[in-house]
């Protein structure tokens, strides 16, 4: 009895385990349900592909809600190649939407699309444009199964159940498949296959969306969205604090004909501060004053759908007295930005505010002789005060000299400095510093603080037209241990703020001013593939075997 008992003990067990096992693997077709939830589906698929090649495949999907769907951040999954790790697995939609009880076209190519097979080369059978193309429009026909998620990975719809596409295989002439069963999807009867009865004109062989004449029969809607072709803004840079106009060209295609209306949003940050339309083909509309981000120009249809775009405000000051104050050219020992190396991005550009008020520098720019530019967009310089710019790239400062052009927001030319060579030893880690209306080599930079003159005797004087000419000053035996005390000091600023004499006794951290920092996405989360779950579950059968016959072993 007790062998009977420890037999069916470990027979009990490891049926349990299995059912577990199997019912873990099986799949689930479990569909997402609610009233919040859009009722999206798989409604046509060429899952053969056509008879151009196996690899014109679409799918369409329908929408049988009463409210137009955001599908952007959507995915359709192939799942067979998801079960085996597959990076092609994923179809992504992007940017999408489908309207009230319309649709919306996922391809492998676009209209018209040229498949190659060896030296034959045919069109794609389809003659519409996709709203989405994607090479991942692929899928074994023996091992058939897709899911629609939505932006949560929430799964809206399934097509398939594993094995061969619904209604079969081996066609000719080639045909797709079409839900009849919206609730359905998984089985061979919530599809049929579409006929020729279905064409509009059998006598000129004439589909709607497919190319004339073609023995296949498919059809295939998109989402109509309007399509921007081109759109383009005269000039996006407004004075501020004054009334501002965008002029605009586009072009704007639209599938169905009926586009009703252009609509232009001004943006602060992301909440809107003005907004007008206006029928389609207006192209001059004003605003009143203000400090704006974004322009965004949305181009509606009759159904409501939409396609947009965005372009960069910028509301500049204009001002003289914003010049360039000191400028080290030749880092080599000295780690001046504290990134921990030194190198190119050690070099640095200081320019001062001389006026009485602060200047936004949205708009303005630093070139360099070779007309690389580094623009000031979004910064503030406060009025007596210095803003110290590391990281200038595209500007590398050249060793063997250089000139630099302080350009307003206009193109005009608001200062300027010619950097003499500063190849040889002695100018390493040093800079070259505004003294008044003269520049000096000094020994002593003062990054983001008053310029110190020390160490050199050769000058420049800057010039009517700022450019700068060679001068010799009275040799000077100055150590480069001078005290403050009896170094020639030099003050850059005519407007003296309390922090303006100080010297800082240490270089400024590179957060003064770093441009190109790059956020960084890192990829969260990890996917444990099915045959390694079968693994553990194997594992946890055998374990729980061996536990239970030792068990009983000792029982005896």
């Amino acid at each position: 009895m007790k062998k009977r008992t420890i037999k069916w003990l470990i027979c009990s067990t490891a049926l349990v385990q299995l059912v577990l096992t199997v019912g873990f693997f099986c799949p689930k077709f479990t569909y997402a349900s609610g009233p919040d939830l859009p009722k999206i589906y798989f409604s046509e698929i060429m899952g053969e592909g056509s008879s151009a090649s196996t690899d014109d495949k679409w799918i369409e999907l329908y929408n049988s809600s009463s409210e137009i769907v955001e599908l952007s951040g959507w995915s359709v999954f192939d799942e067979v190649k998801k079960a085996k790790g597959s990076k092609k697995a994923e179809i992504k939609i992007t940017d999408g939407l489908i309207a009230p009880g319309g649709y919306f076209l996922i391809a492998r190519g676009e209209k018209n699309h040229k498949f190659k097979s060896g030296e034959e080369e045919k069109q794609s059978v389809l003659n519409i444009d996709p709203d989405v193309v994607d090479s991942n429009v692929s899928w074994d026909k023996l091992h058939f199964q897709l899911s629609l998620r939505d932006k949560t990975g929430t799964a809206i719809d399934w097509a398939g159940s594993g094995g061969k596409l619904p209604q079969g295989i081996g066609h000719n002439p080639k045909r797709s498949i079409k839900r009849v069963a919206f609730e359905g999807g998984v089985s061979e009867g919530d599809w049929t296959l579409s006929t020729d009865t279905e064409i509009k004109n059998l006598d000129e062989c004439t589909e709607e969306n497919y190319n004339d004449c073609v023995l296949d029969f498919a059809f295939p809607e998109n989402s109509g969205r309007p399509k921007i072709e081109s759109v383009s803004v005269a000039k996006n840079k407004f004075a501020k604090n004054q009334d501002f106009a965008l002029d605009l060209e586009y072009s704007v295609n639209d599938s169905k004909g009926d586009l009703d209306r252009i609509v232009v949003e001004i943006l602060s940050g992301e909440k809107v501060a003005e907004k007008t339309e206006s029928e389609f083909g207006k192209n001059h509309f004003v605003f009143g004053p203000g400090n704006f981000d974004k322009a965004r120009i949305s181009f509606f249809d009759q159904t409501g759908l939409w396609s947009s775009k965005d372009f960069d405000l910028i509301f500049y000051q204009k001002s003289n007295q914003v010049k360039f104050s000191e400028v080290l050219p030749h880092p080599r020992n000295r780690d001046w930005n504290s990134d921990g190396k030194v190198d190119t991005n050690d070099e640095w550009i200081e320019l001062v505010n001389l006026g009485a008020g602060d200047i936004d520098l949205s708009g303005w720019e630093i070139r360099d002789k070779a007309g690389k530019i580094f623009k000031l967009d979004g910064k503030i310089i406060e009025h007596g005060s210095f803003l110290l710019i590391y990281n200038l790239k595209p500007i590398i400062i050249n060793d063997s000299g250089e000139e630099l052009l302080l350009v307003g927001p206009e193109g005009e030319t608001a200062d300027s400095v010619k950097v003499p060579s500063s190849s040889s030893p002695s100018k390493e880690d040093a800079a070259y510093a505004r003294e008044g209306d003269s520049w000096c080599w000094t020994k002593t930079p003062t990054p983001g603080g008053a310029n110190k003159i020390i160490g050199f005797e050769e000058t420049a004087d800057i010039g009517e037209a700022g450019e700068a000419q060679t001068a010799v000053l009275e040799e000077e035996d100055i150590a480069d241990d001078t005290s403050e005390e009896t170094a020639k000091i030099i003050l850059i600023t005519t407007v003296k703020r309390a922090d303006l004499s100080n010297i800082p006794t240490e270089i400024p951290k590179i957060d003064s001013y770093v441009l190109g920092t790059q956020a960084q996405n890192n990829s969260v989360g990890a996917f444990l593939e099915s045959k390694y779950l079968l693994y553990l579950a194997s594992a946890g059968m055998l374990f729980s075997i061996i536990f239970i016959y030792e068990f009983s072993r000792r029982q005896r």
